[in-house]
Protein backbone atom coordinates (compact mmCIF):
# COMPACT_ATOMS: atom_id res chain seq x y z
CA UNK A 1 0.00 0.00 0.00
CA UNK A 2 1.27 3.49 -0.82
CA UNK A 3 1.03 6.56 1.74
CA UNK A 4 0.61 9.62 0.64
CA UNK A 5 1.18 12.26 3.62
CA UNK A 6 0.89 16.12 3.12
CA UNK A 7 -1.54 19.82 3.73
CA UNK A 8 -4.65 20.16 2.00
CA UNK A 9 -5.52 24.32 1.96
CA UNK A 10 -8.38 25.11 -0.24
CA UNK A 11 -8.82 21.26 -2.05
CA UNK A 12 -5.11 21.23 -3.17
CA UNK A 13 -3.13 18.79 -1.31
CA UNK A 14 0.73 19.24 -0.98
CA UNK A 15 3.74 17.43 -0.04
CA UNK A 16 7.08 19.32 -0.74
CA UNK A 17 6.70 20.80 -4.34
CA UNK A 18 4.09 17.81 -5.20
CA UNK A 19 0.88 18.81 -5.14
CA UNK A 20 -2.78 17.07 -6.17
CA UNK A 21 -6.10 18.37 -5.92
CA UNK A 22 -8.29 16.03 -3.69
CA UNK A 23 -11.88 16.91 -2.15
CA UNK A 24 -10.79 17.46 1.32
CA UNK A 25 -11.15 19.32 4.34
CA UNK A 26 -7.74 21.44 4.62
CA UNK A 27 -5.38 20.24 7.16
CA UNK A 28 -2.93 17.31 7.35
CA UNK A 29 -4.36 14.17 5.60
CA UNK A 30 -2.77 10.22 5.15
CA UNK A 31 -3.87 8.50 2.00
CA UNK A 32 -3.15 5.31 0.97
CA UNK A 33 -3.29 3.96 -2.33
CA UNK A 34 -2.92 0.30 -3.70
CA UNK A 35 -0.41 -0.16 -6.53
CA UNK A 36 -3.14 -0.56 -9.52
CA UNK A 37 -4.24 2.83 -8.43
CA UNK A 38 -1.01 4.71 -9.30
CA UNK A 39 -1.06 5.48 -13.02
CA UNK A 40 2.20 6.98 -14.61
CA UNK A 41 2.08 9.20 -17.39
CA UNK A 42 5.28 11.42 -19.12
CA UNK A 43 3.56 14.73 -18.38
CA UNK A 44 1.98 16.36 -15.40
CA UNK A 45 -1.68 17.93 -15.69
CA UNK A 46 -3.07 20.59 -14.47
CA UNK A 47 -4.81 18.22 -10.95
CA UNK A 48 -1.99 15.97 -10.10
CA UNK A 49 1.67 17.11 -10.16
CA UNK A 50 3.61 14.69 -8.18
CA UNK A 51 6.79 13.58 -9.87
CA UNK A 52 8.64 10.34 -9.56
CA UNK A 53 11.61 8.78 -11.04
CA UNK A 54 11.78 5.02 -11.21
CA UNK A 55 14.15 2.64 -9.17
CA UNK A 56 13.27 -0.68 -10.25
CA UNK A 57 11.13 -2.62 -12.28
CA UNK A 58 10.04 -6.36 -12.27
CA UNK A 59 7.83 -7.69 -14.98
CA UNK A 60 5.45 -10.13 -13.07
CA UNK A 61 3.22 -12.47 -14.89
CA UNK A 62 0.59 -9.98 -16.57
CA UNK A 63 1.52 -6.74 -15.18
CA UNK A 64 5.22 -4.66 -14.45
CA UNK A 65 5.80 -3.83 -10.89
CA UNK A 66 7.60 -0.19 -10.66
CA UNK A 67 9.43 1.02 -8.13
CA UNK A 68 9.26 4.88 -7.23
CA UNK A 69 10.91 7.21 -5.46
CA UNK A 70 10.61 11.04 -4.57
CA UNK A 71 11.96 13.74 -2.03
CA UNK A 72 8.36 14.63 -1.18
CA UNK A 73 7.79 10.86 -0.55
CA UNK A 74 8.81 9.10 2.67
CA UNK A 75 8.62 5.84 1.36
CA UNK A 76 9.22 4.25 -1.86
CA UNK A 77 5.99 3.87 -3.84
CA UNK A 78 4.69 0.52 -6.01
CA UNK A 79 2.97 1.33 -9.49
CA UNK A 80 1.82 -1.70 -11.50
CA UNK A 81 0.74 -1.19 -14.95
CA UNK A 82 -0.03 -3.38 -17.92
CA UNK A 83 2.68 -4.40 -20.51
CA UNK A 84 1.30 -2.10 -23.38
CA UNK A 85 1.33 0.58 -20.71
CA UNK A 86 4.70 -0.52 -20.04
CA UNK A 87 6.03 -0.50 -23.70
CA UNK A 88 3.87 2.59 -24.43
CA UNK A 89 6.26 4.71 -22.03
CA UNK A 90 9.24 2.75 -22.10
CA UNK A 91 9.48 3.02 -18.81
CA UNK A 92 13.23 2.19 -17.84
CA UNK A 93 15.37 2.75 -14.68
CA UNK A 94 15.99 6.37 -13.85
CA UNK A 95 13.07 7.31 -15.57
CA UNK A 96 11.07 10.46 -14.42
CA UNK A 97 7.68 10.50 -14.87
CA UNK A 98 4.20 11.69 -12.86
CA UNK A 99 2.17 9.43 -10.64
CA UNK A 100 -1.66 10.39 -10.92
CA UNK A 101 -3.95 8.40 -8.22
CA UNK A 102 -6.96 7.18 -9.97
CA UNK A 103 -8.20 5.88 -6.39
CA UNK A 104 -7.80 6.45 -2.86
CA UNK A 105 -8.72 5.22 0.98
CA UNK A 106 -8.45 7.95 3.99
CA UNK A 107 -8.91 6.91 7.73
CA UNK A 108 -10.25 9.54 9.32
CA UNK A 109 -8.87 10.18 12.95
CA UNK A 110 -9.66 8.23 15.93
CA UNK A 111 -11.91 11.32 17.31
CA UNK A 112 -14.06 11.33 14.13
CA UNK A 113 -14.66 7.32 14.80
CA UNK A 114 -16.11 7.25 10.98
CA UNK A 115 -15.55 4.54 8.52
CA UNK A 116 -12.74 4.36 6.03
CA UNK A 117 -13.10 7.00 3.54
CA UNK A 118 -12.77 6.37 -0.28
CA UNK A 119 -12.55 8.21 -3.68
CA UNK A 120 -12.16 7.88 -7.51
CA UNK A 121 -9.86 10.60 -8.47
Amino acid sequence: MNHLEGNVSNGVLTCGDAYWHVDLPDGHQELLLRPHEVRLTEQPTHESHLPVTITAISPVGAEVRVELEADWLAQPWLATVRHTDFEHLALSRGQRLFAHPRHWRRFPDQASKTAEQTRVA
